[in-house]
């Protein structure tokens, strides 16, 4: 038996990819323990993304929501994060932080405009 037919409850793998309906568990550790990505895991199962995120939510599994990747970006100061940047570039930065360079500019842009509206009015 090959692994798509395995993981999939309920259902054989036909021509269709539309049918297969990933396993509670086998998702719990492939999205939870192992941190594969949506995509990561429909290529795996042979079904489309849809039906992967679908299921996710229909087993009530919480979404990671990239946590791990803004919380590195939290642990710095806004202001070493912008002299950094400016003396290596975004892209660099980024490499160093261990995030894409998207995810710091989006980062920045973020924090930037949440301190503009932290500031009060007299």
């Amino acid at each position: 038996m090959n692994m798509k037919a395995a993981v999939c409850s309920n259902h054989i793998k036909s021509k269709s990819s539309k049918r297969v309906k990933p396993n509670k568990s086998l998702l719990k550790k492939l999205y939870l323990k192992e941190s594969r990505s949506i995509r990561n895991i429909a290529e795996l199962l042979g079904c489309s993304k849809d039906k992967v995120y679908r299921a996710l939510k229909e087993y009530k599994i919480e979404s990671r929501r990239h946590v791990e990747k803004r919380s590195k970006l939290q642990e710095y100061n806004l202001t070493f994060l912008k002299k950094e940047i400016r003396l290596k570039g975004f892209n660099q930065v980024a490499s160093e932080l261990g995030v894409h360079n998207t995810t710091l500019r989006r980062y920045i842009e973020k924090t930037m405009s949440q301190s503009y509206n932290c500031v009060s009015v007299a």
